[in-house]
C-alpha cells in the first residue's frame, strides 16, 4: 500500500467498468470520484498529472452504518442536519505523512448520548501517462468550450426576446398615445363649438326688456 511520490503506479485495479456518481472538488486542487460498480468500489481522487485511488473496503464500516456507500457519497459534500455530520477529508503522501489517505468522520447527535466513527480509506498515488493527461485537458476544454456557447445562445436568445418586449410596448405606448391624442382633440372641439351658443344665450336680452326700453 505504500508508495513515493516519484514512483511510477505502485498498485493496479482490476479493469472494471465504473459510473460515476459523485464529481466534486474538495479541496480546490483535488476533484474527488466516486466509481460504482457491483463488484468493487473505487474512490477516486484526481490532481492534475496525477491521481490517488482507493479501493472501498465495506469491512471497515461499522456494522451499525447500513449503507457504507451511500456515507461516502455524503462524505465528499460534507452532508450535515442537527442530527447527523458526515464529513471527508483527503490527505495526500507528502514528507510528513507516510500514506495517503481519505477518511470519514460520521457523527449521530442523539438526546443523550453522540456517536462517533471514523473510516479510513487507504489511497494509492498513480502518475498519469502524458498522453493521458494531454487527452484530459484537451477534453475538459472542449467541454469549456461547448459550455461557453450554449450560454452564449441562451443569452442571444433571452436579449432577442427583451427587444421584442421594448418593441412591442413602445409600439402599445404609442397606439395608447394616439387614441389619447384623438379623444383630446374631439372633446375640446365639442367644447369650442357648444361654448358660443351658451354664450349668446346668456348674453342676449330678453323680449320684454326691450319692450321697456323702448316705452
Amino acid at each position: 500500500m505504500d508508495s513515493t511520490l516519484t514512483s511510477a503506479t505502485t498498485q493496479t485495479l482490476p479493469e472494471q467498468t465504473f459510473q460515476s456518481s459523485v464529481d466534486v472538488i474538495k479541496p480546490i486542487d483535488y476533484k474527488i470520484k466516486l466509481l460504482k460498480n457491483t463488484d468493487i468500489n473505487i474512490l477516486r481522487v484526481d490532481s492534475g498529472d496525477h491521481y490517488y485511488e482507493g479501493k472501498i473496503d465495506l469491512t471497515k464500516f461499522p456494522k451499525e452504518l447500513n449503507d457504507p456507500i451511500s456515507i461516502v457519497e455524503k462524505s465528499l459534500t460534507n452532508y450535515s442536519t442537527p442530527n447527523i455530520k458526515i464529513a471527508g477529508a483527503f490527505t495526500p503522501q507528502n514528507s510528513t505523512t507516510p500514506k495517503s489517505s481519505y477518511v470519514i468522520k460520521f457523527t449521530c447527535i442523539q438526546e443523550f448520548f453522540t456517536t462517533e466513527k471514523e473510516i479510513i480509506i487507504d489511497m494509492i498515488f498513480h502518475k498519469k501517462k502524458e498522453i493521458d493527461y494531454i487527452n484530459e485537458r484537451f477534453n475538459e476544454m472542449t467541454n469549456e468550450i461547448s459550455t461557453l456557447k450554449s450560454d452564449n445562445t441562451e443569452l442571444r436568445a433571452l436579449l432577442n426576446q427583451m427587444e421584442t418586449k421594448l418593441l412591442e410596448m413602445q409600439f402599445n405606448g404609442d397606439d395608447n398615445a394616439s387614441y389619447e391624442s384623438e379623444e383630446s382633440v374631439k372633446k375640446t372641439t365639442t367644447k369650442q363649438v357648444t361654448q358660443p351658443a351658451s354664450a349668446i344665450a346668456t348674453s342676449a336680452p330678453s323680449k320684454n326688456r326691450r319692450t321697456r326700453d323702448f316705452q
